[in-house]
């Protein structure tokens, strides 16, 4: 193969690389999106405070009055008995019943004080309770809503994943057939290399593939030296660091994030909103059909000649 068929080559291939890394960027980002959805929140009622306290039981309040009203009668009856007539019988009676019926009035105001307190306290909780138990309900109401609204995103979501799994098979196809050239060794098949090849060819730093000057070699040089990153986890950790000595990857990887989350928000907004997106670029339809013509048009080269058609 030639120089200007290598370079033509190379760029069918870089450009599929590219696609494929797009293609695989987003599809992890729509599967972690998808997995997010349709969960539905833990939401704990509001506890409500024990039940309201009486000041004196219903069953006692008879007895207590009785037993109050013959402490005070009794206490009035001796005491009048000794203004009248002086006798120690009656006025010990009258200082027990007095002694009774103050016994009984105390505690029963102390009771009633105890409980007041008490249902104060429970009034305010109640309050708090039943403003609680509103926004509780709210927030049940919302979650089902946002549940709904959910499942919806996430069923077209899943379409749009299946369709870009249809799209991605399609492309991997198309690079397969294109490797199965043989025209680039199978442990240089994959998007760092590639790029690394464009940028000798474009640049004319080397004109072919093997030989002492060939990519192969400068690419190992180069990698050995550490002027190239060769794993993409580095790239992409790094990827400033590479534009000048690795421009072609630096271009693709860059390029392949902003795409991402440029379909990204598009899908997810335009499936949020109800909104028919079919006029849309980042369309699954539309960019399937981009897809198909662009690979049919490689294809269609690889058809026409195995070695000159580029």
């Amino acid at each position: 193969m030639n120089y200007q068929d290598l370079k033509k080559y190379m760029t069918i291939v870089y450009e599929l690389e590219e696609e494929i890394c797009f293609q695989n960027e987003l599809m992890a980002k729509l599967q972690q999106k998808i997995s997010s959805l349709g969960i539905s929140r833990n939401i704990n009622p509001p506890k409500k405070p024990p039940t309201k306290k009486i000041t004196i039981p219903i069953f006692l309040s008879a007895p207590i009055a009785i037993l109050a009203g013959i402490g005070l009668v009794i206490s009035l009856i001796s005491f009048v008995q000794i203004f009248w007539e002086f006798d120690l019988k009656h006025m010990f009676a009258g200082w027990i019943a007095l002694v009774i019926f103050c016994y009984i009035a105390g505690w029963a105001l102390e009771q009633w004080d105890k409980t007041s307190k008490y249902n104060s306290q429970y009034k305010r909780e109640m309050d708090k309770y039943n403003r609680d138990l509103e926004h509780y309900q709210e927030e049940i109401r919302k979650n089902k809503y946002n549940q709904q609204n959910e499942e919806k995103l996430k069923n077209k979501l899943i379409n749009n994943l299946m369709g870009l799994q249809a799209v991605n098979k399609g492309t991997k196809e198309c690079l397969v057939r294109f490797y199965n050239m043989e025209i680039i060794m199978p442990k240089y098949r994959n998007l760092i290399a590639v790029s690394s090849f464009k940028d000798y060819l474009d640049e004319g730093r080397c004109y072919e593939l093997s030989g002492h000057e060939g990519a192969y070699n400068l690419y190992n040089i180069e990698a050995r030296l550490d002027k190239i990153v060769t794993q993409l986890d580095a790239v992409i950790s790094n990827l400033s660091e590479i534009k000048y000595n690795q421009y072609s990857l630096y271009q693709a990887v860059k390029e392949s994030g902003e795409r991402t989350n440029l379909y990204y928000r598009q899908w997810v907004r335009s499936t949020n909103d109800f909104v028919d997106s079919y006029n849309n670029n980042t369309n699954i339809t539309n960019y399937r059909l981009q897809r198909m013509n662009k690979e049919l048009e490689y294809q269609n080269k690889l058809l026409r000649s195995r070695y000159s058609y580029l």
